[in-house]
């Protein structure tokens, strides 16, 4: 009989730690965008973040977007939300909910 070969599936869990990513730096009065997709309390969810945003960090909640229930959720946004936000905004901020 020949020999086999068993491997272990079980990955080896990495030792030490890694640097958090940088943040780029947003300036208080920035403005900001936000898309929501019309599903139950994806507006809710993105309005309390977004007050949050403007409190804590001084940005501006310049854009808000809802897609319609109808063609909405999975379907790109409108070319004119997209150019609004491109030339608009440093940051858009978008969450679904259920």
């Amino acid at each position: 009989m020949g020999t086999q070969l068993v491997l272990d599936p079980v990955a080896t869990r990495p030792t030490g730690s890694l640097p958090a990513a940088a943040r780029p730096g947003i300036a208080r009065g920035a403005v900001f965008g936000v898309i929501s997709n019309s599903k139950p309390n994806a507006s809710n969810l993105l309005h309390a973040v977004s007050r949050r945003l403007q409190d804590r960090h001084g940005l501006i909640e310049g854009f808000f977007f809802q897609k319609s229930d109808i063609g909405g959720w999975g379907h790109p946004l409108p070319a004119e939300w997209i150019d609004q936000l491109a030339s608009g905004t440093v940051a858009v901020l978008a969450a679904s909910g259920d």
